[in-house]
């Protein structure tokens, strides 16, 4: 859902097996937290996202991006999150 509290569901769906990269940044330009980095299976996956930093604190409300990059693909996903 967007927007959301305290927590959304990050979808995506592989078409191909290789490294993917799952970092939520702020309006700010920050990355604030990595929630994928490494290999994953093709096919559909879902990360949860719980509106924390990289260090578990919670973030303000606002506006964050949520960029997924898998091969030469990169997608960009406005999220707001409400506290």
């Amino acid at each position: 859902p967007n927007p959301f509290n305290p927590r959304t569901a990050v979808n995506f769906t592989l078409p191909a097996a290789g490294p993917v990269r799952v970092q939520i940044w702020d309006a700010a330009g920050r990355r604030v937290k990595t929630l994928q980095d490494g290999h994953l299976a093709a096919g559909r996956h879902v990360l949860d996202w719980d509106g924390s930093d990289q260090r578990g604190a919670r973030l303000a409300s606002g506006t964050y991006f949520i960029r997924i990059q898998a091969g030469d693909a990169t997608q960009v996903e406005k999220v707001t999150l409400l506290q």
